[in-house]
């Protein structure tokens, strides 16, 4: 058998070098996208509405496409904590677009649970079993408009929480300080793995410890958007197969 020369090598290294230039050929796959409190008006691009709960209601369903998203104020899947109630509300004062936002329609709108010690509890049913998905939810209220001002964030904290399978996992946290601008479409959001349970649900609460005069209600959403874990690119397999070739080449000389 021929023997590898340098010229071989660096060929295939080039290769390599470019299979990692390519661009990403399999991302993420949007599942599904909801944009809370807008009801049928005032739905972010890309966004699929939702029919606003009943004014001091407890809990909200809509089915899309085999998919089943309940949205609520009561208690978590382990019993404990006292409901609370649902409101819905406009809030046409949210930061305009602008540059690299463009999510003014999502956060314009959102949904609060008021009176419990939960927060918002979002469950999504009619999933794979046991799988892994990637869930991105958004929480933001703003506060009174001001005359001449670009009026940002209310000031408060908001956590979610992963309570599928019946105890609470913290996935991340942020704070909001006042008339804070988003930067971005992931400002005022919350991305992260979550596994399904034997069932295909998924259940986590956006909850408020800094409540009352600050962010409304004890939990806030906007939206979320779901989606698969992206499968491994070409360019990776590319070069996966590269490193493959070169290994067995010096094995054999």
């Amino acid at each position: 058998m021929m023997k590898p020369t340098r010229t071989h090598v660096r060929s295939l290294c080039i290769a390599a070098m470019a299979a990692l230039a390519l661009p990403m050929s399999a991302e993420a796959a949007v599942i599904l996208a909801v944009d809370f409190g807008g009801g049928t008006g005032n739905v972010q691009s890309g966004f699929q509405g939702f029919a606003n709960p009943a004014e001091g209601g407890v809990s909200a369903t809509q089915t899309y496409s085999g998919i089943t998203v309940t949205i609520d104020g009561g208690t978590n899947t382990s019993g404990t904590g006292s409901a609370g109630f649902l409101n819905s509300r406009d809030r046409p004062h949210a930061p305009p677009n602008s540059g690299t936002y463009t999510n003014y329609s999502l956060l314009r709108d959102r949904i609060v649970s008021t009176g419990g010690t939960q927060g918002v509890m979002l469950t999504i049913s009619g999933l794979a079993p046991n799988t892994d998905y990637v869930l991105q939810v958004w929480g933001f209220d703003a506060r009174a408009e001001v005359a001449g001002q670009n009026v940002g964030a209310k000031p408060g904290t908001n956590i979610l929480w992963d309570n599928t399978g019946g105890s609470d996992y913290e996935l991340g946290q942020y704070t909001m300080t006042a008339g804070q601008l988003p930067t971005d479409n992931n400002s005022f959001s919350i991305t992260s793995t979550i596994t399904t349970d034997i069932n295909g649900t998924i259940v986590v609460r956006s909850y408020n410890p800094t409540s009352g005069t600050r962010i409304d209600g004890t939990g806030i959403m906007n939206g979320f958007m779901l989606s698969n874990i992206p499968e491994p690119s070409v360019s990776l397999l590319a070069v996966a197969g590269a490193s493959l070739v070169l290994s067995r080449r010096r094995r054999l000389a």
